[in-house]
Protein backbone atom coordinates (compact mmCIF):
# COMPACT_ATOMS: atom_id res chain seq x y z
CA UNK A 1 0.00 0.00 0.00
CA UNK A 2 1.30 2.86 -0.61
CA UNK A 3 1.32 6.10 1.85
CA UNK A 4 0.83 9.77 1.17
CA UNK A 5 4.04 11.81 1.72
CA UNK A 6 2.39 13.84 4.69
CA UNK A 7 2.08 10.69 6.25
CA UNK A 8 5.74 9.61 5.43
CA UNK A 9 6.90 12.80 6.99
CA UNK A 10 5.08 12.18 10.19
CA UNK A 11 6.02 9.02 10.23
CA UNK A 12 9.79 10.51 9.59
CA UNK A 13 9.36 13.14 12.28
CA UNK A 14 7.93 10.27 14.93
CA UNK A 15 11.08 8.23 13.74
CA UNK A 16 13.51 11.40 14.30
CA UNK A 17 12.45 11.89 17.95
CA UNK A 18 12.97 8.48 19.52
CA UNK A 19 16.63 9.59 20.59
CA UNK A 20 16.46 11.05 24.06
CA UNK A 21 19.90 12.82 24.48
CA UNK A 22 19.65 16.54 23.07
CA UNK A 23 22.48 16.96 20.11
CA UNK A 24 24.64 19.54 21.83
CA UNK A 25 27.36 19.57 19.01
CA UNK A 26 29.48 16.60 19.86
CA UNK A 27 30.33 13.66 17.68
CA UNK A 28 28.90 11.42 20.73
CA UNK A 29 25.41 13.32 20.93
CA UNK A 30 24.92 12.62 16.78
CA UNK A 31 22.88 9.07 16.82
CA UNK A 32 24.36 8.76 12.63
CA UNK A 33 27.84 7.77 11.53
CA UNK A 34 29.55 7.24 8.14
CA UNK A 35 28.26 4.37 6.75
CA UNK A 36 25.23 3.94 8.90
CA UNK A 37 21.70 3.20 6.63
CA UNK A 38 19.01 6.13 6.33
CA UNK A 39 15.85 5.25 4.81
CA UNK A 40 17.63 2.69 2.60
CA UNK A 41 20.26 4.38 1.57
CA UNK A 42 24.51 4.78 3.29
CA UNK A 43 25.30 8.11 5.13
CA UNK A 44 28.74 9.02 3.13
CA UNK A 45 29.21 12.57 5.04
CA UNK A 46 28.20 13.82 8.55
CA UNK A 47 28.28 17.77 9.58
CA UNK A 48 27.90 19.78 12.45
CA UNK A 49 26.88 23.45 12.24
CA UNK A 50 25.61 26.00 15.13
CA UNK A 51 23.92 29.26 14.36
CA UNK A 52 21.51 31.74 16.23
CA UNK A 53 19.13 28.73 16.87
CA UNK A 54 21.36 26.92 18.29
CA UNK A 55 23.70 23.29 17.41
CA UNK A 56 21.96 21.17 14.22
CA UNK A 57 23.66 18.40 11.96
CA UNK A 58 23.09 17.11 9.04
CA UNK A 59 23.66 14.01 7.16
CA UNK A 60 24.39 13.40 3.49
CA UNK A 61 22.72 9.87 1.79
CA UNK A 62 24.59 8.05 -1.43
CA UNK A 63 21.95 8.24 -4.58
CA UNK A 64 19.95 5.15 -5.73
CA UNK A 65 18.13 4.28 -8.58
CA UNK A 66 15.73 6.98 -7.64
CA UNK A 67 16.74 9.47 -6.06
CA UNK A 68 19.60 12.23 -5.82
CA UNK A 69 22.42 12.55 -3.01
CA UNK A 70 20.28 14.56 -0.72
CA UNK A 71 21.70 16.11 2.83
CA UNK A 72 18.81 16.07 5.74
CA UNK A 73 19.78 18.85 8.03
CA UNK A 74 18.49 18.19 11.61
CA UNK A 75 17.71 20.32 15.09
CA UNK A 76 19.26 19.94 18.53
CA UNK A 77 15.80 17.56 19.12
CA UNK A 78 16.98 15.20 16.20
CA UNK A 79 13.94 16.98 14.83
CA UNK A 80 14.23 17.06 10.62
CA UNK A 81 14.36 20.79 9.47
CA UNK A 82 14.56 20.52 5.87
CA UNK A 83 16.19 18.45 3.15
CA UNK A 84 17.96 19.49 -0.60
CA UNK A 85 19.23 17.16 -3.58
CA UNK A 86 23.30 18.17 -3.17
CA UNK A 87 23.57 17.18 -6.97
CA UNK A 88 21.78 18.31 -10.13
CA UNK A 89 19.08 15.97 -12.01
CA UNK A 90 20.07 16.29 -15.45
CA UNK A 91 23.47 14.94 -17.04
CA UNK A 92 25.95 17.19 -19.11
CA UNK A 93 23.98 19.74 -20.98
CA UNK A 94 23.46 18.09 -24.52
CA UNK A 95 25.22 19.96 -27.77
CA UNK A 96 22.03 21.17 -29.67
CA UNK A 97 24.79 22.63 -33.08
CA UNK A 98 24.40 19.00 -33.99
CA UNK A 99 20.42 19.05 -34.54
CA UNK A 100 20.43 22.59 -35.67
CA UNK A 101 23.06 21.89 -38.29
CA UNK A 102 20.73 18.75 -39.43
CA UNK A 103 17.57 20.39 -39.17
CA UNK A 104 19.06 23.55 -41.47
CA UNK A 105 21.05 20.74 -44.20
CA UNK A 106 17.10 19.56 -45.19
Amino acid sequence: MLKKSSELRQQEHVNSTQFSVPFDGTKETCPWQTGDVYMDRPIIAVGFTENVYGHSYYIIVERDKTHLRTKFVFNHDHDLVFTKPVERMTGPIPDINKYLQRTNAE
